[in-house]
């Protein structure tokens, strides 16, 4: 009775080192789609690599083997046929050069995949603003983030560019789509900029950088256009 225990583990054994065999050979297409299945796969490759060019015995061919010796002769259980065949396929023999030629295929089949999937897939935030959960930050776009800060006070492009760890060009960028958004009795108030020299105002039209010098004093350091959310 032990013996075919061992019989019935062996087989079993034998199974799963097909099914190992087949999940190196067309993991990528699995693993395209989930990600802990890519780890998974990318991690088996590399294992797979090691035995070849370490010659390295697989463990399972270990287990199987020792399993085989302590089960008895068979006469209660002759194993499936099925196993059999997944025996001969498993234990091939390949010479070594075509076995490494064979596994570059997969290798490179899988990264071609691997490639596709990431090029395909969109970018997801790698980071989360605002101290945010990742799910909310994902669900948020620029604008509806400038929108927040800007509603606690106001804030010039470079505080919101710190805020939101975009860079400045961004935020003015988004700044007239939030304006536009915007609706009552909401509004966007654009304070203008400011000489720091003279005190000159540049109170003409709607600013959202600052110039380059005044035109009162020629001074160049000119205090940034801030931004607020009112009610209208």
């Amino acid at each position: 009775m032990t013996g075919l225990i061992y019989r019935i583990a062996a087989d079993i054994v034998v199974a799963i080192h097909f099914g190992w065999i087949l999940f190196l050979i067309g993991g990528a297409f699995i693993g395209r789609r989930v990600r802990w299945v890519m780890w998974l796969h990318l991690g088996a490759l590399t294992y797979s690599v090691l035995l070849q060019l370490f010659s390295w015995i697989c463990p399972l061919t270990y287990l199987e083997f020792w399993l085989r010796s302590r089960s008895s002769s068979g006469r209660h259980y002759s194993g499936s046929f099925i196993v059999h065949y997944m025996e001969k396929l498993i234990y091939m023999e390949i010479p070594r050069g075509l076995l490494m030629i064979l596994t570059g295929v997969v290798i490179g089949t899988s990264a071609v995949v691997y490639y596709n999937a990431m090029r395909k897939a969109p970018a997801a935030p790698d980071r989360n603003r605002m101290g945010l959960p990742k799910d909310t930050t994902r669900e948020m776009t620029l604008r509806q983030l400038i929108m927040a800060e800007i509603e606690k006070g106001s804030m010039t492009a470079r505080d919101l560019s710190k805020a939101i760890r975009i860079s400045e060009k961004e935020v003015i960028a988004h700044m007239e789509h939030v304006a536009k958004s915007l609706h009552p009795p909401k509004r966007l108030i654009i304070e203008p900029p400011v000489c720091n020299k003279c005190g000159f105002v540049f109170s003409e039209r709607r600013r959202f950088t600052s110039p380059s010098r005044c035109p009162q004093c020629r001074h160049e350091g000119i205090a940034p256009p801030a931004f607020r959310i009112v009610p209208a």
